[in-house]
């Protein structure tokens, strides 16, 4: 009779860099989630959710350009998230967020 070798794993050590995401960038996906729905929010009902007085201080483009940044980094930790970890709560949560806030207009929302 013949017998096989049992099959061997290849280690690639890309692979083991990946594999140490931790609990920090799983958070920060989400925080970073829950920032660009808030910013969004901000930006469709600003005169529930600002306050007139902070509006003049602030330059409009520089935040959209910090909501779409923010939104496409969560949107990738929370991507990497899934695939590489085996509890993909927080990466579906995040996910989840970055669509609602994408659906809502993004970094392009207008004032309603």
């Amino acid at each position: 009779m013949c017998y096989a070798a049992p099959a061997r794993r290849i280690r690639i050590p890309v692979a083991a860099t990946f594999a140490r995401f931790g609990l920090a960038q799983r958070r920060t996906c989400l925080v970073l989630s829950l920032l660009g729905l808030g910013a969004v929010l901000c930006l469709r009902y600003p005169e529930l959710l600002t306050v007139p007085e902070a509006r003049n201080l602030y330059n409009v483009g520089l935040v959209r350009l910090a909501l779409h940044l923010g939104l496409i980094t969560a949107f990738v930790l929370g991507i990497a998230s899934i695939v590489l970890r085996d509890q993909k709560a927080l990466g579906f949560t995040a996910l989840a967020i970055v669509l609602v806030a994408t659906v809502l207009g993004g970094s392009r929302a207008q004032i309603e």
